[in-house]
């Protein structure tokens, strides 16, 4: 079975292969910055099985109301579809 940390340390080497402004938090989150957006990457405690899973979060609207208005503006706006 793998730890937490080796898995953290496989994925900070993978990272910095390709990205040089990758960061190591407190929490233990990685986290890389282009232009204006952040990418959190948080491995997580193994599961009972053994397993190991990842999150990534990159969060992209801060201050806005949840509502039919948001999401048509994010669905057709934007050019998604």
């Amino acid at each position: 079975m793998t730890d937490r940390q080796s898995v953290v340390n496989k994925v900070q080497q993978y990272l910095t292969e390709d990205f040089s402004n990758i960061q190591l938090g407190n929490d233990g989150v990685l986290s890389l910055r282009h232009q204006s957006a952040r990418l959190f990457v948080r491995v997580n405690e193994p599961r009972k099985d053994g397993s190991i899973t990842i999150n990534l979060t990159a969060p992209v609207l801060y201050g806005v109301t949840d509502g039919p208005a948001l999401h048509e503006y994010v669905a057709f706006q934007r050019g998604v579809s």
